[in-house]
């Protein structure tokens, strides 16, 4: 249902009219980090991403959220992305009955 409010909202927002307050939803805390190279490696290009599902099967809509990693310009083998420092980590924020996510 959000993500459907989201949309409506983008599409009344080009038109001036105004329906709905949206704002990031209480408990997300997430930034998408990237590190773009000169290199330009195809990689670069598919960084992030969403998914909306019930994990844990209690009605409510959970986001799990992508992150990218850091890319080195001279992408060592094998290169691991830095995934063991917290601000390249994915996330799974957890829909509480009141819409908080935690």
């Amino acid at each position: 249902m959000m993500l459907r409010l989201l949309l409506v909202a983008a599409v009344t927002a080009g038109l001036g009219i105004s329906i709905f307050e949206v704002k990031t939803p209480t408990g997300i805390d997430f930034l998408h980090q990237n590190s773009p190279t000169p290199k330009k490696y195809l990689i670069e290009t598919m960084g992030g991403g969403v998914a909306l599902l019930d994990y844990n099967n209690d009605g409510l809509l959970d986001i799990f959220l992508v992150n990218s990693g850091h890319l080195a310009p001279s992408m060592p083998t094998p290169e691991n992305f830095r995934r063991s420092l917290p601000k390249y980590w994915n996330r799974l924020y957890r829909q509480n009955p009141d819409g908080s996510f935690t």
